[in-house]
């Protein structure tokens, strides 16, 4: 296997694994297990499961993040971390835990998606998750998935819990096997609770960086579309904080602008299309200036209500 990147220039065209990646003129560190020439591979009865972890700037949660990932009690799990050139604490954080991280690189990058892209063609396992730097894996994540490494799929989901760090309230976000028929009117699946097989990457396309910020959502629907075998799981898998870029107030409309192309894309009905779009604008506008006007208490107890439905 070659130690150089193929040069991939669109999300969807064919690449295979690759050990490190090439070196760039905005490089700023590199490091792990591979660097030290130790390469995990599958063994019996234990398939290596991949981990990306994409981070900038996010020292905060980074060492939350990590320490889920590597003190997993499954015994065969590959860890690969994509910096894009942070200048906070985040390098000191990953020198500390180099020992139990495969691969990380700190450079420049185009975006979140470019980030994923480059950490995915990294990956040599069969399965691949991504849990990015501010959410983490529940203790028990990758013992609840190695049950179904013998099932039929091309994507395993299985249960978010998300929470408001300020209200200090949360709830279960389960994955909805009845409704992903509904794929592109909504996403009825959470990323961070998401494994993708490394199959599937190859045979249908890595993240499209067209996107900003729905580029999981996306992902999923063209996997979908593709006719992609998903399975579903009740264990909780992920824990995600809510308040990231795509809940901020700014990024409302350019949300709506990239799911409707996704929408689109994929000859969903235009009428519709735009019925869902303005709804989504107003539902997420609402929402916002509600949170920000409205006590704490109330919205608090719409969290907990919204919990005890799910």
């Amino acid at each position: 296997m070659s130690d150089e990147a193929p040069i991939v220039k669109f999300y969807n065209e064919e690449y295979e694994p690759i050990l490190f990646l090439p070196k760039g003129s905005e490089r700023v560190g590199e490091g792990g297990l591979r660097k030290a020439g130790y390469f995990k591979n599958n063994v019996k009865d234990a398939p290596l499961i991949s981990v990306v972890t994409v981070v900038f700037n996010g020292e905060k949660f980074l060492e939350e993040t990590i320490l889920s990932v590597i003190n997993q009690e499954y015994i065969n799990v590959e860890y690969i971390i994509i910096d894009g050139g942070s200048t906070d604490g985040c390098l000191d954080i990953i020198r500390k835990y180099q020992h139990a991280i495969d691969y990380w690189v700190s450079e420049a990058d185009g975006g979140i998606y470019d980030a994923m892209n480059k950490g995915i063609r990294l990956c040599r396992g069969e399965i691949i998750g991504i849990i990015n730097s501010g959410d983490h894996y529940t203790e028990n994540c990758f013992s609840a998935i190695k049950k179904y490494f013998s099932s039929d799929f091309d994507v395993l989901t299985g249960a978010l819990y998300k929470y408001s760090s300020d209200l200090r309230v949360g709830f279960i976000a389960k994955s909805n096997s009845e409704n992903i028929d509904d794929v592109l009117k909504y996403m009825p699946i959470s990323h961070p609770a998401t494994f993708v097989t490394q199959e599937a990457y190859k045979k249908h396309g890595l993240f499209d960086d067209y996107y900003k910020i729905c580029g999981d959502n996306e992902l999923i629907a063209r996997l979908y579309k593709a006719g992609c075998k998903f399975k579903f799981l009740d264990d909780i898998l992920a824990v995600m904080r809510t308040g990231g870029v795509s809940e901020q107030m700014g990024t409302i409309l350019l949300m709506a602008k990239e799911h409707y192309h996704l929408r689109k894309d994929n000859e969903f009905p235009i009428f519709n299309n735009l019925m869902i779009t303005l709804y989504y604008i107003l539902a997420k506008s609402f929402k916002k200036v509600a949170s920000s006007i409205l006590p704490k208490k109330i919205m608090r107890t719409y969290y907990e209500a919204k919990n005890s439905e799910s």
